[in-house]
């Protein structure tokens, strides 16, 4: 892979992951209202959202990872 597309995708972790928790927020306050709980429902889907937004995280440093050690890039 070409070096800008993977400078792209780290700079897609910065964006994913605020991206991830507000919406993780958000959903989570909406099913906290249903509830009629919506201070927890809201703490639950942020975390759900962090959660996430980690795991964006890790698939995207693995598959850039990959690709590096693929075209001979990597440190061994």
């Amino acid at each position: 892979m070409r070096l800008p597309m993977r400078l792209l995708d780290v700079a897609v972790i910065g964006l994913v992951f605020p991206v991830a928790s507000v919406l993780g927020f958000l959903a989570g306050q909406t099913v906290g209202e249903w509830f009629d709980a919506p201070k927890t429902g809201a703490m639950i889907g942020f975390l759900f959202g962090v959660a996430a937004g980690f795991y964006n995280a890790y698939q995207t440093i693995r598959r850039v990872s990959a690709d590096e050690e693929e075209d001979g890039f990597g440190s061994s």
